[in-house]
């Protein structure tokens, strides 16, 4: 079984997740998503029920995303979206968009490799002729290695992939599905990893029941370059997001340079711990014969250290609290499919109520950070002025 880190990648892999947000017009609820996705570490999303309309999607484009690719409805309903990181030399090639915003086909390069991305919200009653016209529509997979995600809105093993013991059969979608993946020598990931485990990615409170709709799709010839595949608990959304990290050839890792956060300026601690750093640097150093210059530039490097310090100690500490808040969640949605224990059941939604608070503070800081980008900017020519 091959499990992942939820909040760290392999070293050198690619992150692709694949989650149904269930509506983004909430500006606190896009922003916590694309918070959350930040967290988890996110290279490539794969985003379902967007519910946005196309002059809405480029609130999707902010922080850590560097290219969208959306499929919209003409309603605030369905909605597909590819989000790719600022770090991803991915370069486009061809875009394929769903007019009724049910899937999004994009194909492209990544450091030399080949790849189709498709990202699918299924419809949520059987119907195979959507999956027949979502097959068509893939390019030439001859050419090109595919990486298919999305909430498929079926189970393609009812008898392992429901906690529902009524026997089921399997639909018309699934037999289709199964069909393609047979022809085209693609398999379903999580299950190719993990033929006899049960774990689901959808909580229906209404039949108070968990299934496995949401999964990845990838061509046979990735498999052995697959580092993990795992599914996250359930939070923000109904649905639980699925990591899949991807070991690509050529790929080089980059990083971002340091910059501070004028925020901490806010945090009372912060600035106690960098006045007292003031005070122990220069007590040591202005008795010295060095130059006032060198002095102030050793100061700027020395705060500049304490600084990353501190922000890393305050960083780790919210990290530990909402990994600490994911595994609880995750055990408790394990013992919630084994049993529907009511207790459980509100016990999971408390603790769920729990991670949408701490995801909440984080998304109030990306707000009011947003919000002076705007004041320093103004209506200055900038990269701001130009997203409007």
């Amino acid at each position: 079984m091959l499990s992942s880190n939820l909040t760290t990648a392999p070293s050198g892999a690619l992150r692709f997740i694949s989650w149904n947000v269930k509506g983004l017009n909430s500006t606190a609820k896009c922003c916590n998503v694309i918070n959350h996705l930040k967290h988890l570490n996110t290279r490539i999303a794969f985003l379902q029920e967007t519910h946005l309309k196309p002059s809405d999607h480029s609130k999707l484009r902010r922080g850590w995303v560097g290219q969208l690719f959306h499929s919209s409805f003409s309603s605030k309903a369905r909605g597909a979206a590819i989000l790719i990181h600022k770090s991803v030399p991915f370069s486009v090639s061809q875009i394929i968009s769903d007019p009724n915003g049910r899937f999004i086909i994009v194909t492209g390069k990544i450091c030399g490799n080949n790849l189709t991305l498709a990202n699918v919200y299924g419809p949520n009653w059987d119907n195979e002729d959507f999956f027949k016209k979502l097959f068509i529509s893939l390019p030439d997979l001859n050419s090109s290695r595919l990486i298919l995600g999305g909430d498929f809105n079926c189970c393609l093993d009812p008898s392992i992939d429901r906690s529902s013991n009524r026997p089921a059969t399997l639909s018309k979608s699934s037999k289709t599905i199964q069909l393609f993946m047979d022809q085209y020598a693609v398999s379903d990931v999580w299950r190719f990893f993990n033929p006899t485990s049960r774990q689901f990615s959808f909580f229906s409170p209404v039949h108070r029941s968990f299934s496995r709709i949401d999964f990845f799709l990838i061509d046979n010839t990735l498999l052995s370059s697959v580092r993990s595949c795992t599914y996250t608990p359930i939070v923000i959304s109904d649905h639980a997001a699925v990591i899949l990290d991807i070991s690509l050839p050529g790929r080089s890792l980059s990083r971002l340079p340091w910059r501070l956060n004028p925020l901490l300026l806010n945090d009372p601690d912060f600035i106690k711990t960098i006045n007292s750093r003031i005070d122990l640097f220069t007590t040591t150093n202005l008795n010295s014969d060095i130059s006032a210059s060198i002095i102030w530039e050793t100061c700027k490097a020395f705060l500049r250290g304490e600084i990353i310090s501190y922000s890393a100690y305050q960083r780790r500490i919210i990290i530990e609290k909402r990994a600490s808040l994911l595994n609880e969640l995750s055990e408790l949605q394990i013992k919630c499919t084994e049993s529907r224990d009511a207790n459980l059941i509100n016990e999971l939604l408390i603790k769920r109520s729990e991670f949408d608070v701490l995801a909440s503070c984080e998304t109030s800081k990306l707000l009011l950070k947003s919000r002076y980008k705007f004041y320093e900017s103004g209506d200055k020519p900038s990269k701001v002025l130009a997203h409007q």
